[in-house]
């Protein structure tokens, strides 16, 4: 019984850490943690993150604008 007590509560200090880690990672979906503003209509795309805006996006183009700015914010971060 002991023995079972003891594993229960090892159980749950792991699902604990594992719960902490996950949620740092994915974050809470608040407002606050939004990095990128998509406006289709107006054809806008911000990145609050590091104040990049990108206007009269064309929609036919936006895979190729959107590969652009992924590749951008990768290097950034690498240099950092």
């Amino acid at each position: 019984m002991l023995r079972a007590h003891l594993y229960d509560m090892e159980r749950e200090k792991i699902m604990q850490a594992r719960s902490s880690d996950r949620k740092k990672q994915i974050g809470t979906g608040d407002r606050s943690e939004h990095m990128r503003t998509y406006n289709f209509p107006q054809g806008r795309v911000t990145d609050h993150h590091i104040n990049l805006a990108l206007y009269k996006i064309d929609l036919h183009n936006i895979s190729i604008i959107m590969i652009n700015v992924i590749t951008l914010i990768v290097r950034i971060i690498t240099l950092c």
